[in-house]
C-alpha cells in the first residue's frame, strides 16, 4: 500500500514533535535512531524507489543500496559509505522545521537514481535454499566464522566496493550452507562460486565480480565492532539484525532456530519472501565486510 499525504503528514508530525535539543542532535542520539526507525517502517524509502525503478528485481537491488545511506543522513553517522566520499551537506537537520518527509523523498530519489547503471541488465535467482543447521537441528562448527584467526580476504579487494558496484546483492548463509561454502572456496574459488548458484545461494549480481571476491562477500566473518552496527543499518527491526549480526562473526553463538523465527516474522511483515529477507541481512554485512 502507498504511504499517502495523510500517513506523510503524521509522520512529520511526530518528528517534530521530538525536543531537538543538543543531546538529541549528536550523532547516532536514540532520537535520530528512532526517526530512522520510523522511516524505515514507513516504506517510503522503497516506495520513492519503486516510482523510478518498476520492475521488482531492479527495485529491490537498487532499495538495497539507497536504505543504509538515507540511514546514514539521519543518523549524521557513516556506516557503510565511505567517510572521504560523504557530503556532510547532506546530512538530515531536523532544526530547519521542513518536511522530514519531503526530504526523505527527494534524498532516497537522488541516492537511487545516481546509482543505476549496472542494475537494469541483472536477473536474480530467487531461491529459498539457506539451510542453515545440521541434520539435527543444531548448528555447527565452520571455519569461516569460528576461526578467530581466519584472514580477511576483502581487506585489499574491497575498497569503495558498493560504491562502484550499488546493485550487488549479497546471500550470505549461515550454517551448514556457510561451512561447505568456506570448504570449497578454500580450494577453489570458482567451483565455491558454482556451487552457490546450483544451490541457490547467489544472486546474479555477484556476476561482475572475481569469483573469490563474491564468495568472499559471502563468507568472510565480520569483527565484532563492526557487526555490531548491523542494527543501526536495520532499526525497525534491531532484534533480528542483533540475532543476524552474532551469526556473522567469528563467535557460534547464535540461536539458529530464533533467527529463522525472526526472519519468518520479518518477511510476513513486508510481506515478501524469506529470501528477500536474508538478501537484506546479508547485503547490509556485506557492505559492513567491505567497509
Amino acid at each position: 500500500m502507498a504511504y499517502d499525504r495523510e500517513q506523510r503528514d503524521e509522520l512529520d508530525e511526530r518528528v517534530r514533535g521530538i525536543d531537538w535539543n543538543e543531546k538529541a542532535l549528536e550523532p547516532n542520539s536514540p532520537e535520530r535512531r528512532m526517526v530512522a526507525g520510523w522511516l524505515e517502517e514507513s516504506g517510503l524509502v522503497r516506495q520513492q524507489v519503486r516510482r523510478w525503478f518498476p520492475d521488482p528485481e531492479q527495485a529491490a537491488r537498487i532499495f538495497e543500496f539507497t536504505a543504509p545511506r538515507i540511514t546514514e543522513k539521519i543518523l549524521h553517522k557513516t556506516i557503510v559509505s565511505k567517510e572521504k566520499q560523504v557530503n556532510e551537506k547532506g546530512w538530515w537537520d531536523p532544526t530547519l522545521g521542513t518536511s522530514f518527509c519531503a526530504w526523505a523523498k527527494k534524498t532516497s530519489e537522488a541516492v537511487a537514481r545516481a546509482n543505476p547503471r549496472r542494475v537494469l541488465s541483472r536477473k536474480a535467482v530467487n531461491a529459498s535454499a539457506l539451510d542453515r543447521d545440521d541434520d539435527e537441528g543444531t548448528d555447527v562448527y565452520n571455519r569461516a566464522f569460528d576461526d578467530a584467526s581466519s584472514r580477511n580476504l576483502m581487506a585489499v579487494d574491497a575498497p569503495a566496493l558498493f560504491e562502484t558496484h550499488p546493485d550487488l546483492t549479497v546471500p550470505r548463509p549461515v550454517g551448514r550452507g556457510l561451512k561447505e561454502l568456506r570448504a570449497m572456496f578454500d580450494a577453489d574459488p570458482s567451483h565455491a562460486a558454482a556451487w552457490a548458484y546450483r544451490h541457490g545461494l547467489w544472486h546474479r549480481s555477484l556476476d561482475e565480480l572475481e569469483p573469490a571476491v563474491a564468495v568472499a562477500l559471502m563468507t568472510q566473518p565480520l569483527k565484532p565492532a563492526r557487526a555490531a552496527l548491523l542494527p543501526e543499518l536495520m532499526p525497525s527491526d534491531p532484534e533480528l539484525a542483533r540475532e543476524y549480526a552474532a551469526s556473522q562473526t567469528a563467535s557460534r553463538k547464535y540461536d539458529a532456530e530464533r533467527l529463522r523465527r525472526l526472519v519468518r516474522r520479518r518477511a510476513e511483515a513486508d510481506g515478501v519472501p524469506e529470501w528477500d529477507v536474508w538478501c537484506r541481512l546479508g547485503t547490509l554485512a556485506a557492505q559492513l565486510l567491505a567497509g
